[in-house]
């Protein structure tokens, strides 16, 4: 049986997201692009809304918009023959994530990133559902 443990909403500015993720995590998201900063403070906030650490954590990241600054950001750096940081690639970011949760204490058993246009939302449903038979909780947002 699938349940909603601590269903989540934050609504933070752009002004605020810096400082907020400043403060929550230090440094450690300073080379991290927006998205992946909004996505851990609301990763966070539902953790502690949950008030339990589960066994093991799935982290599902999804979004039909977050990622094309991002991505759009690698490729720029790429096309000027920079070295591209790694941080930038969307594709590193749940692995990020992953290892500051389980610094906190929530063990990541999986991490990815889905781009899923509006119609494609419920599918995320059944793939965490999948992922709960090698996790005991699952982050979707």
């Amino acid at each position: 049986m699938i349940h909603l443990v601590a269903p989540t909403v934050l609504r933070i500015g752009v002004a605020e997201l810096v400082p907020r993720a400043r403060e929550r995590f230090g440094g450690e998201l300073r080379r991290a692009g927006t998205f992946a900063q909004l996505c851990m403070l609301g990763a966070q906030a539902c953790l502690d809304a949950a008030g339990t650490t589960p066994a093991s954590l799935g982290v599902l990241w999804a979004s039909g918009h977050g990622a094309i600054g991002a991505t759009r950001g690698a490729l720029r750096e790429a096309a000027s023959g920079e070295p591209v940081m790694p941080f930038t690639f969307i594709a590193t970011q749940p692995h990020l994530a992953a290892t500051l949760l389980a610094q906190r204490g929530a063990p990541v058993a999986r991490a990815a990133f889905v781009h899923v246009d509006t119609a494609g939302w419920p599918w995320l449903l059944s793939l965490a559902q999948a992922w709960l038979t090698g996790c005991e909780q699952v982050l979707v947002g």
